[in-house]
């Protein structure tokens, strides 16, 4: 493995940069829906019994946002890198194959001149 595939592009390392802020903002929502929700629960305004659906509606409408783009720009850093390693394999595939054929020119190449080689003594 060369040291080309092991590297992570500058946009990619981006991406996750963003996701993880997104991600780190999804559970301080969390944490301040929670404390919405108890403070609610103990000034008697809510009840859990009665409006269990709404509390979970509401945690849902607040954090779902942050969760899927932290995924989102996650994804899309993933998918970067994936296209960039497929780039740098295709590249040193090509070198390979050019060096391949080069070597093989050389090897035609010596096989002439020894041929030469071997004529010209036993012309002598």
């Amino acid at each position: 493995m060369k040291l080309k595939e092991k590297k992570i592009s500058k946009m990619s390392i981006a991406f996750y940069i963003v996701a993880g802020l997104l991600f780190v903002s999804f559970l301080l929502t969390i944490y301040n829906v929670s404390t919405y929700i108890m403070q609610l629960l103990d000034s008697g305004q809510v009840t859990l019994t009665d409006s269990w659906l709404e509390v979970i509606l509401y945690y849902v409408n607040n954090t779902a946002v942050f969760l899927g783009l932290s995924v989102l720009v996650f994804g899309c850093g993933y998918i970067i890198q994936l296209l960039k390693q497929k780039n740098v394999q295709k590249q040193e595939s090509l070198e390979a194959e050019e060096l391949i054929e080069k070597v093989n020119q050389d090897e035609e190449k010596s096989t002439e001149d020894e041929e030469a080689v071997k004529e010209e003594v036993l012309s002598e």
